[in-house]
């Protein structure tokens, strides 16, 4: 099973993405916690199409951003990385603006709609099929035309050319026709 974990959540628990409680993985336990959604999980927004993201506001700049681009904007923006973020503001997960979910084409597990969780599922549970292949066989990745804009001055050529932190760049690479800047400040696009 995926297993998304708090910093401190003991390994023996799974937080749930529909109403973030730490639920025991004790055989049947976190099944027997997700019928207790079925009747709201219908109502939940759902999409595979990676510009429906889950979105996150910077607690520095207010500016909203998808969650997995939040350990670049916080590098190239802020010069702090995600880990010194989190501990700065007390974080050990993102507050997301809007949850949107995704149901896992393989297995019909319920997920955030988010690259990373997405990621993180696919590592744990579908050994067989990469990110990359999924993303091509399953997702939506239309990506708008990369256009200069006034509100994210750094673009991918100066970032990879000057930052040092592998993830970072990988982040960069994974992203680079992808414009953000119809984000807005009031974490709306």
């Amino acid at each position: 099973k995926s297993k998304v974990r708090a910093k401190n959540m003991p390994n023996s628990f799974r937080c749930c993405f529909v109403c973030d409680e730490h639920v025991s993985l004790t055989k049947g336990a976190f099944e027997k916690h997700m019928e207790v959604h079925k009747p709201e999980i219908k109502n939940l927004k759902f999409s595979s199409d990676i510009k429906d993201e889950c979105k996150t506001l910077c607690r520095i700049c207010d500016r909203a951003f998808v969650l997995s681009r939040m350990r670049l904007h916080t590098k190239v923006k802020h010069d702090l990385q995600i880990t010194d973020y989190k501990e700065r503001f007390n974080q050990t997960k993102f507050t997301i603006i809007e949850k949107v979910f995704h149901t896992c084409e393989i297995c019909k597990e319920l997920l955030l709609m988010d690259s990373d969780v997405i990621r993180n599922h696919l590592t744990g549970r579908h050994k067989d099929i990469s990110h990359k292949n999924y993303n091509n066989k399953f997702m939506k990745m239309k990506f708008m035309k990369m256009e200069p804009c006034d509100e994210d001055e750094v673009y991918e050529k100066e970032i990879r050319d000057t930052v040092d932190d592998h993830e970072v760049r990988t982040e960069i690479e994974a992203r680079q026709k992808l414009c953000f800047c119809q984000e807005k400040s009031d974490g709306k696009m």
